[in-house]
């Protein structure tokens, strides 16, 4: 439960994660023994949640500052 939460509020462990899957080769992914070998994998709805995430700290880093 408390990663769940924390991946909500910093989603940036969820794309590190997925972006290691990616990368991983078959051979790697089906020994399970590699460096970024995980046993969860975000799915792309995590995946449309962090690019949105973004996209929102980005407009309000934005509107910050041009007030300034």
């Amino acid at each position: 439960m408390v990663g769940i939460i924390s991946s909500l509020i910093m989603p940036s462990e969820a794309i590190w994660r997925r972006a290691a899957f990616e990368m991983e080769s078959p051979l790697a992914g089906s020994i399970q023994f590699s460096p970024f070998a995980d046993v969860s994998v975000p799915s792309s709805a995590m995946i449309v949640y962090a690019a949105v995430y973004l996209l929102l700290a980005l407009v309000i880093a934005m509107v910050h500052f041009r007030g300034t």
